[in-house]
């Protein structure tokens, strides 16, 4: 009641549609449930049922005939024709271009709020689906530049960490070298320095035995000149 009431009929008037209205519908199990109970579906089954049954001098649909099975949407179609046929003016808002063609002698296509062609239904629509496949043609071959330009970006990544990981292993060896060379130099001067300390403790010893020696021929001979 409430939904026919925005389109300006009477309870009375109403209570005189509503069979058509709910057998139109296919709800008539469901009927007397609660609204917030019925489906997505369900309601704009009721919501079409009630449109197309107030006879109505303009009749604006948008994306009506998308709800419901294929029969259901085949009973709205030919409902549309019928009103059509009676003189009704029928707007529908829909990207189903099949349904447009079949069911519209004008057309007018809208793109981002401007009107980009107006004329008749199928001549809208074929250029409207030539557009579509240019703009895909064209997002394709963006994307696949994008690709590209993305693959190459990938390649000179990888190209710079390969160099990258050169240089630090070119870095590394000539450290572990100059560590190399470090340790042979620092290995060569302890021997050299143990070489030089052998050579001293031998002199000494040298010198020990001579100082020795000159001792004992000085003792023996003063012993001699206390004999004498």
């Amino acid at each position: 009641y409430i939904d026919a009431s925005i389109f300006g009929i009477k309870a009375k008037e109403v209570d005189q549609r509503l069979n058509d209205i709910i057998r139109f519908s296919e709800l008539e199990e469901f009927i007397d449930n609660p609204v917030r109970t019925y489906s997505s579906g369900m309601y704009m089954r009721l919501a079409f049922s009630v449109a197309i049954n107030v006879d109505a001098d303009i009749l604006l649909i948008d994306e009506i005939l998308a709800v419901g099975d294929n029969a259901f949407q085949t009973k709205c179609f030919n409902k549309l024709k019928s009103l059509k046929d009676q003189g009704t003016t029928i707007v529908i808002v829909s990207h189903a271009l099949g349904q447009v063609e079949r069911l519209c002698d004008r057309a007018i296509w809208i793109d981002e709020g401007r009107i980009r062609d107006d004329g008749p239904a199928r001549k809208v629509c074929k250029e409207y689906l030539e557009k579509m496949e240019e703009s895909r043609s064209e997002r394709a071959e963006l994307e696949y530049r994008m690709e590209l330009e993305e693959q190459k970006k990938r390649e000179l990544e990888e190209e710079k960490r390969k160099k990258e990981t050169e240089q630090q292993q070119k870095e590394q060896k000539i450290l572990q070298e100059r560590k190399q060379k470090e340790e042979e130099k620092q290995k060569h001067k302890k021997e050299e320095s143990s070489d030089t300390g052998g050579s001293n403790v031998g002199c000494g010893s040298v010198l020990l035995c001579f100082l020795f020696l000159f001792f004992a021929i000085w003792f023996t001979m003063m012993v001699d000149s206390l004999l004498k």
